[in-house]
């Protein structure tokens, strides 16, 4: 009984799946359902336009460019008109501000981008037998993938707070990422190199990032904006 039993556990151990793949599989999925999430956010949410592109001039908002087909046009605004006052003074205009949609052309390409290289690291990682190497370099191609494909909305939901995290940390943890693999790469180098120097910075800049969200900054000195 206890050599049957010894068979059966060896039988079921013959394909281990080690902790990194689960955790990487898991981390991958959350970041790509958020990221569909957030596409599918913005292909739905429209942000009001009133077609004047405005820029500040001592301390007052003035019309720069009006495109022609739009509310401001079609209410006779003019570049050079400053909201509250025009040239020492003022009149009233009825403006309604018309639906704009979020996703752009560019959008579209950065998405095909985005899933671009999230496909050349699960190549990669598949490819190499998932080597530690062939890990880090799909680490860096789902990074790329967030810094491509996530981009929050002005309605700054839950959702919105997760993007906005998520990018953040793309942006910052990248570079550190592809310095690390550089230092790596073809083979590991007989050399050990601590990895902790190459991302103090990004750390250093995470840490900012949450005191500035959380308004810390405010009490030595550096006000939020």
């Amino acid at each position: 009984m206890q050599q049957s039993q010894r068979d059966k556990y060896v039988c079921m151990n013959i394909y281990p799946v080690p902790f990194r793949f689960i955790a990487t599989a898991l981390l991958s999925g959350i970041l790509l359902l958020v990221g569909i999430m957030n596409l599918r956010d913005r292909a739905l949410w429209t942000e009001p336009a009133d077609g004047v592109f405005w820029t500040e001039d001592h301390g007052r908002l003035t019309a720069e460019e009006i495109k022609p087909d739009s509310p401001a046009g079609r209410a006779n605004i003019l570049p050079g008109d400053q909201l509250q006052s025009i040239n020492n003074g003022s009149r009233s205009i009825t403006l309604q501000l018309e639906a704009k949609g979020v996703l752009t052309p560019s959008d579209g390409f950065r998405t095909v981008l985005a899933f671009l290289h999230l496909s050349i690291g699960l190549f990669v990682l598949f490819k190499a037998g998932r080597s530690a190497l062939s890990y880090h370099f799909y680490f860096i191609c789902l990074a790329a993938f967030v810094l491509y494909l996530y981009s929050y909305t002005t309605r700054l939901n839950a959702l919105d707070l997760w993007v906005y995290s998520f990018s953040v940390l793309a942006v910052l943890l990248l570079p550190a990422l592809l310095v690390h693999f550089c230092l790596r790469f073809p083979s590991e180098s007989p050399v050990k190199i601590h990895p902790l120097p190459i991302y103090i910075p990004a750390l250093f800049l995470i840490t900012l990032q949450v005191l500035w969200l959380t308004g810390h900054l405010a009490s030595i000195g550096l006000p939020r904006t």
